[in-house]
């Protein structure tokens, strides 16, 4: 083994692999114990390390599986909301054009009334609200 001069160590890992331990090396076995209990100490281990694993997957996949049906539920609920606020407009545009349908049906009254029959503040209230139409509809003349 080569030895670096500056950590005194030896160039080699200190980590033994599995085909190192697995091959009868005494050196891992802990004290008092045979190799035959060292292997099964070190199954018992790595049994006990994928169950861990195993749990943590089975978490990260409840909490995947959450989150999604979350996502699902915020799009339908944001589904849900775009449609009123669709249905809403709708309601708004549509009052706005019966408004204006009124207001039209009120002017075109007030425009074809025949004034000869009515009380001189009468008349003088038509030709006002006559002139305020006509003003709207064309601008000042």
């Amino acid at each position: 083994m080569l030895r670096n001069p500056r950590t005194n160590l030896g160039s080699r890992s200190s980590k033994k692999s599995n085909s190192e331990v697995i091959e009868g090396d005494n050196e891992s076995v802990g004290a008092g114990e045979t190799p035959e209990e060292g292997m099964k100490t070190r199954a018992r281990k790595a049994a006990k390390r994928r169950l861990k694993e195993k749990a943590n997957n089975n978490i990260i996949d409840l909490v995947t599986k959450q989150m999604n049906v979350m996502v699902s539920g915020t799009s339908v609920v944001g589904n849900a909301f775009l449609k009123f606020i669709h249905q809403a407009s709708e309601d708004k545009s549509h009052k706005k054009m019966i408004r204006e349908q009124k207001l039209k049906l009120d002017q075109d009254r007030i425009m074809i009334i025949d004034t000869s029959s009515m009380a001189p503040d009468q008349v003088t209230y038509t030709q006002l609200r006559r002139a305020e139409i006509l003003k709207k509809k064309f601008g000042e003349w």
